[in-house]
């Protein structure tokens, strides 16, 4: 379904006198009346704690509160435009976007997320939006880009493709500091063809210190506290990532489905999941992403 289907004009309020989020959250709820069977004060009290968890302000002026309902079987978007942007969450404000959707299809509101993201990304784009004159022309504009919303959720839609990565011939401490570094326990490997050949782990970088044969014993009160890591400092700088890395296994595309990734991860206990296509890596999953973008989102 197109996102441009989801848009009603008497949803979308243009030029609006607000000043702050609360203002238009209200105002939002106001011209939603009756849509859901919630009073505007229950919903308006829901948005605020969803906000406490983390508000949802985005890049390029975008503000898009939301709720997931129980027995809610529909998709609701209004659209504020203030006469003047407000500062919320830190950053200006140049458009508020209310969205009600159902518990059960987390992928419809994160879909219609990442469809409102990449327009408000396009500056031309995000300009036209912002000086549409009627509310009519604003979901022209958006009926435009042909923007769809699929049901399923896919990794590509909650994928990290910001990726920290480490070279083969870097060092243990190359990548122990990297941990630190970006609060990470895990490290593709890529070589400088940009060949992604392994992955490398905190629990890996700990194993170098256990001597072999600890992993036979079940009780290693006779070594001393810090044995095992002071075997790790004397040779950070000495033992190289391909002595230490692992093929990466599982591995999955853009478009393998939450579902299946998610049956991986719990199946081979990783919590980091690379995405690659062909022999490129183009993402990283890991649990946390699966928490905070589907079961939390």
């Amino acid at each position: 379904m197109k996102l441009s289907s989801y848009l009603h004009p008497e949803y979308i309020k243009l030029k609006a006198r607000i000043s702050s989020f609360e203002e238009g959250v209200r105002l939002l709820l106001g011209l939603i009346r009756g849509l859901v069977d919630q009073d505007e004060k229950t919903l308006f009290s829901r948005v605020q704690e969803r906000e406490a968890q983390a508000p949802t302000v985005l890049d390029h002026g975008l503000c898009v509160p939301h709720l997931r309902l129980d027995d809610f079987d529909d998709h609701v978007i209004a659209v504020a435009v203030p006469e003047r942007p407000f500062t919320y969450g830190g950053k200006e404000v140049d458009i508020l976007i209310l969205i009600i959707s159902s518990k059960a299809q987390p992928s419809t509101y994160l879909n219609t997320l990442k469809g409102l993201a990449t327009l408000f990304k396009d500056p031309d784009t995000r300009e036209a939006l912002l000086s549409a004159k009627h509310p009519e022309q604003f979901i022209r504009i958006i009926a435009a880009h042909d923007v769809e919303i699929k049901k399923g959720l896919l990794v590509r839609d909650i994928m990290n493709t910001s990726i920290v990565s480490i070279s083969p011939d870097d060092t243990i401490k190359d990548v122990v500091d990297l941990f630190v570094k970006y609060h990470t326990s895990y490290l593709p490997v890529i070589e400088a063809s940009g060949r992604f050949v392994g992955e490398i782990r905190m629990l890996d970088v700990l194993h170098i210190g256990l001597p072999q044969y600890t992993s036979m014993l079940g009780n290693l009160s006779f070594l001393s506290s810090f044995e095992p890591f002071e075997e790790l400092l004397k040779n950070e700088e000495r033992i190289q990532v391909k002595e230490v890395m692992k093929q990466p296994h599982p591995v999955c595309t853009p478009q393998t489905t939450v579902i299946e990734l998610t049956f991986e991860m719990t199946r081979t206990l990783r919590r980091h999941v690379a995405v690659v296509e062909g022999e490129a890596l183009v993402g990283v999953v890991s649990f946390m992403d699966i928490l905070e973008k589907v079961l939390r989102v």
